[in-house]
């Protein structure tokens, strides 16, 4: 049965993964097609190649590192310790899908429709969720330097002590975003942050960008003018 796990604000509620408790468990060369009610623990799919069509799974300690599952969908599935480094997913529509404790640098959803997804402790840094066509989801305790949010709608979703310094929020949206208690220093395209929640400290980290984008100079040294040619030489 569905858990809530989250409200995302305004009666809006995030739903855990249905995972069934019989699964059938299956080697790395069978993971591949469309998959119902599965588990695969241990293995090697580096580089495989797709479309994957995954209903209800538990897939631990497995390298997905350099996937292309492109146009795939996933619903009810929870991914543990696994390796999706530089994993390519576009175009995917995700559904109820935890990433635990995951190493997911580079991961890339482009164009994606992520709907009731958690990254758990997990590291995203360089990571791309660019023109996602949805977003309902939940970061908690995700190393995610540098991740490209240009054109995503946040407003239904969840930072919780997340590291974000230098990622991109382009044309993103945030109003009532709450990012207090994640690092933000450096972000770029501030002005999709508008709207957001943040405190003074990350104020402080942001003082330089909205320095720059407000035309200023600045310069902790003093010079001081010359003013001799104004009082005259004495």
């Amino acid at each position: 049965m569905t858990t809530a796990e989250h409200g995302i604000g305004r009666g809006k509620t995030m739903y855990s993964p249905r995972v069934p408790q019989d699964l059938t468990e299956v080697a790395a060369d069978a993971f591949c097609g469309e998959l119902r009610n599965v588990s695969v623990h241990g293995a090697t799919l580096a580089g495989s190649r797709g479309p994957l069509l995954l209903d209800g799974a538990s897939i631990t300690r497995t390298d997905l590192s350099e996937t292309r599952y492109i146009r795939s969908s996933v619903g009810d599935a929870v991914f543990s310790q696994c390796n999706l480094a530089n994993a390519r997913w576009t175009e995917a529509v995700l559904t109820r899908v935890t990433f635990q404790d995951c190493q997911m640098t580079g991961f890339d959803v482009n164009a994606s429709a992520l709907l009731d997804i958690r990254f758990l402790g997990s590291k995203l840094s360089l990571s791309n969720f660019r023109f996602l066509s949805r977003a309902r989801i939940l970061f908690a305790d995700c190393e995610m330097d540098g991740t490209d949010f240009t054109g995503v709608d946040l407003r239904r979703c969840i930072f919780n002590r997340c590291v974000l310094d230098g990622s991109l929020f382009h044309e993103a949206k945030a109003e009532g975003l709450d990012l207090r208690g994640s690092s933000i220093a450096a972000v770029q395209g501030i002005s999709g942050l508008r709207g957001a929640v943040i405190d003074h400290l990350q104020l402080l980290d942001l003082a330089d960008t909205l320095a720059s984008n407000a035309g200023l100079i600045v310069s902790d040294e003093l010079e001081l003018p010359d003013l001799r040619h104004h009082l005259g030489d004495r």
